[in-house]
C-alpha cells in the first residue's frame, strides 16, 4: 500500500509540475481570450452603457423649449430638474454675501434720500385723513402681497406649478393672465365694502402668486435680494410720493404708458423675430427689458402712491367713495412687476459674470 501510495503521488507532481510561462506568452493569452457573458455584464464599460441612455428626440416644440429653457437655466443658476426641492436648486450652495448686499441697500437708502431732496424741495405735511387713507391703502397691499407669495409657495411645494407646466408652459400663464384681469375687473366694479370687493381682490392676490410660483425654481439667494431690493425701493419710492405736494406726480402717468409699451414689445419682440437673429440682438432686448422694466416699474410706484393722495382729498370733499381696496390693487400690480424686473436683472448679471 506504501508503494501505491508513493506512486500516486509521483505522477500527480508530474502531472502539475509543468513548465514555467514566459510573460510574453501570458500578455498575449489575456488579450486574445475571449471574456465571458458574465464578465461582459458587469464590465465597466456595460455600466456606462446601462448608466448613459440614448438622449430620445422631443416630441413636441414644447418640449424642445423646455429642454433648452433646462439647459440654459443651468448655467444662470436656475433649479430645473422635475424633482428639485426649493432651497436645492443650482446656485443655493453659494452663500449669501451680505457685505454685498449692505452696501447695495446703503445705496439705495442714499438713492432715495437724494431723490426726495431733488425732487421733493417743497414738501407738504401730510393731513390726518391723508395719513388714514395712505395707510389704510398699504395695510391692503401688504396683505395682498402676503397672499401672493404665500400662494407662489404652496403652488409650486405641491407640484402644481410643475405639472401644469409639464403639461403646457403656456397654461400657467394663460390661466393667470385671464383670472388676473378678472379679478381686477371684479375689483374695480364691485361696490366698496361688499364681499364680493374683498372676493376679487383675493382672487387677484392668488392669481398674481400663480403667476409668480415658477420663480422658486431659480435659487434661493438671488431671490432674497430681489425681495430685498423691491423692498427698499419701494420704501423709498413710497415716502418720496407720500410727502411730496399733492398732484406733484401725476404728470408721469403719460410718459409711464408709452414706457410700458415699449416693454411690451421688447418682450414680444423674440416671439416675432426670425430664428436667424443673432443673440447679440436677442441680449439687448432682454437687456433693455430687464433694466426698463425696473425705471418703469418705479415711476409706477411714485404715480400710484401720488394717485392715493390725491384720491384721499377727493373722498375727503365727497367726490369719490374712499376705497383703499381698490387702490391697492395698483400698486400690489407694480410692486410685482418691480421684483420681477429686478430678478431679471441679477439675473442677467450671473449669467455675464459666469460668460
Amino acid at each position: 500500500m506504501a508503494a501505491a501510495f508513493a506512486r500516486t503521488l509521483v505522477s500527480h507532481t508530474a502531472l502539475h509540475a509543468h513548465a514555467p510561462v514566459a510573460p510574453a506568452a501570458l500578455r498575449f493569452a489575456a488579450v486574445s481570450a475571449k471574456p465571458s457573458s458574465s464578465t461582459r455584464l458587469f464590465s465597466s464599460s456595460a455600466r456606462a452603457a446601462f448608466s448613459q441612455p440614448t438622449p430620445r428626440q422631443p416630441s413636441s416644440a414644447f418640449e424642445a423649449l423646455r429642454g433648452a429653457w433646462t439647459r440654459a437655466g443651468a448655467k444662470r443658476g436656475v433649479a430645473t430638474a422635475p424633482n428639485e426641492a426649493y432651497g436645492y436648486g443650482a446656485g443655493a450652495r453659494q452663500g449669501i454675501d451680505w457685505g454685498k448686499v449692505g452696501i447695495n441697500v446703503g445705496v439705495g437708502i442714499a438713492g432715495a434720500v437724494g431723490l426726495n431732496l431733488l425732487l421733493n424741495r417743497e414738501t407738504k405735511p401730510l393731513e390726518g385723513f391723508e395719513w388714514d387713507y395712505l395707510r389704510s391703502t398699504f395695510k391692503y397691499t401688504g396683505a395682498g402681497l402676503a397672499i401672493t407669495a404665500g400662494t407662489a409657495f404652496l403652488a409650486f411645494k405641491n407640484g402644481a406649478t410643475y405639472r401644469m407646466m409639464a403639461m403646457n408652459p403656456w397654461l400657467v400663464a394663460g390661466i393667470s393672465l385671464v383670472g388676473g384681469i378678472g379679478t381686477m375687473m371684479g375689483v374695480y366694479y364691485t361696490a366698496p365694502d361688499s364681499p364680493a370687493h374683498y372676493l376679487c381682490w383675493a382672487g387677484f392676490s392668488a392669481m398674481q402668486g400663480l403667476t409668480l410660483s415658477p420663480l422658486f425654481f431659480i435659487a434661493p439667494h438671488i431671490l432674497g435680494r430681489a425681495g430685498l431690493y423691491t423692498l427698499g425701493a419701494t420704501a423709498g419710492i413710497s415716502y418720496v410720493g407720500s410727502t411730496a405736494k399733492s398732484d406733484q406726480y401725476l404728470w408721469i402717468g403719460g410718459p409711464l404708458l408709452a414706457g410700458l409699451g415699449v416693454l411690451i414689445c421688447t418682450s414680444l419682440a423674440p416671439l416675432i423675430l426670425p430664428a436667424t437673429t443673432s443673440l447679440r440682438t436677442l441680449t439687448l432686448l432682454e437687456s433693455v427689458s430687464a433694466y426698463g422694466g425696473v425705471a418703469v416699474f418705479s415711476g409706477m410706484i411714485l404715480y400710484d402712491t401720488s394717485k392715493v393722495r390725491h384720491h384721499a382729498n377727493l373722498a375727503q370733499r365727497g367726490v369719490l367713495p374712499a376705497d383703499p381696496v381698490r387702490e391697492s390693487v395698483g400698486i400690489i400690480l407694480s410692486i410685482v412687476n418691480l421684483f420681477t424686473s429686478i430678478l431679471r436683472v441679477l439675473l442677467l448679471q450671473q449669467g455675464s459674470r459666469r460668460r
